[in-house]
């Protein structure tokens, strides 16, 4: 009987593993990630989705973007998750309004997909 190498086997099994807990590695860069929109009321919110798994919204405090949160965390974090991080009201490519801001707002938008 022929013997597999085992080095074979050991890529073979942290390629399956790393499929099975992660996804693609391109689902799980955030840089890559598009940015994309979903409307709230009178705006619209950029947002950005990486990773698969129970959802994880990371909210980013006063006057910062989304795009100030570290990469190599978010990566990191989306073996686990799917992340979601959002540019809040006027910030980044999330427009703003001259109307006062409803707080049930965002009950109204579509799911992210």
């Amino acid at each position: 009987m022929k013997r597999v190498p085992s080095f074979f086997v050991i890529v073979v099994m942290v390629v399956t593993l790393g499929i099975a807990l992660g996804g693609k590695a391109e689902e799980r860069d955030i840089e890559k990630a598009e940015t994309k929109f979903i409307p709230g009321d009178d705006i619209h919110i950029a947002y950005k989705v990486v990773g698969q798994g129970s959802p994880l919204v990371l909210i980013m405090g006063y006057s910062g973007t989304m795009d100030l949160w570290s990469p190599e965390l978010l990566n990191e974090l989306s073996f686990y998750h799917r992340v979601i991080i959002f540019n809040n009201r006027g910030m980044g490519k999330t427009t703003a309004s001259e109307k006062n801001f409803p707080w049930n707002c965002l009950q109204r938008t579509p799911p992210i997909s």
